[in-house]
């Protein structure tokens, strides 16, 4: 019953556990480590804080062309604001490039 319920929250929460002895394993586990690559991530970036709405607007407006996934956080966070954005003219997206 332990485990359903474990299982259940986690799934609730966003968290997948494969099998049952996985969830026993953890209950053992006294420190957890992550590297820096973004273990943790969703897979979605978001701003989480822009004390400048100027500099965010700004940003927003040159991004808002931009395939990236870091310049989709901040045009969603300058939306989410009510930004308004300025045009912009000759952007060109080089994949790969530097």
């Amino acid at each position: 019953m332990a485990i359903m319920v474990g299982t259940g929250r986690g799934a609730h929460a966003g968290v997948l556990i494969r099998n049952a002895e996985a969830l026993e394993t953890l209950e053992k586990v006294d420190t957890i480590v992550f590297d820096k690559t973004g273990t943790l991530t969703e897979g979605k970036p978001r701003v989480v804080a822009f004390t400048d709405g100027d500099v965010l607007r700004l940003a927003a407006s040159l991004e808002r062309a931009s395939e990236h996934p870091l310049a989709g956080a901040i045009v969603e966070s300058a939306r989410v604001q009510n930004l308004p954005l300025s045009a912009t003219s000759g952007f060109e997206y080089l994949t790969g490039e530097v």
